[in-house]
């Protein structure tokens, strides 16, 4: 693995967010749901909801991506906290996180994300 860049999602990112979101879903929970069950996962469905998710974000919410070489390998959807809250503003929510199996035990240098 080269160096792994944390960085804002773009458009044409949503179709590898999609595969890594299904193909982690696979290999996580392959000794909890039915084989057959894991393997009608739609990329398709899933590539447009992340397409208009990065396009049409939610106030104050992003995706970053894991980037390895113009791969993406893992990716992490966050913002503001969904609970009602007195002060909303100063809480936040990790709404996904995942990373390619292949990735897993790589480890990853925070330092290099993004501020938010």
């Amino acid at each position: 693995m080269s160096e792994i860049v944390v960085r804002d999602a773009k458009l044409e990112d949503a179709r590898a967010i999609a595969q890594v979101r299904n193909r982690t879903w696979q290999v996580a929970y392959v000794h909890i749901f039915p084989a057959e069950q894991l393997e009608t996962t739609s990329e398709d469905r899933a590539e447009e909801w992340w397409r208009a998710a990065i396009e049409n974000p939610a106030p104050q919410s992003h995706t970053l991506v894991a980037d390895d070489a113009g791969e993406v390998v893992g990716f992490a959807s966050l913002g503001l906290t969904r609970d009602e809250l007195e002060d909303p503003e100063r809480v936040g929510e990790l709404f996904a996180i995942y990373v390619s199996s292949e990735a897993w035990g790589e480890g990853l240098d925070v330092r290099s994300w993004p501020r938010l």
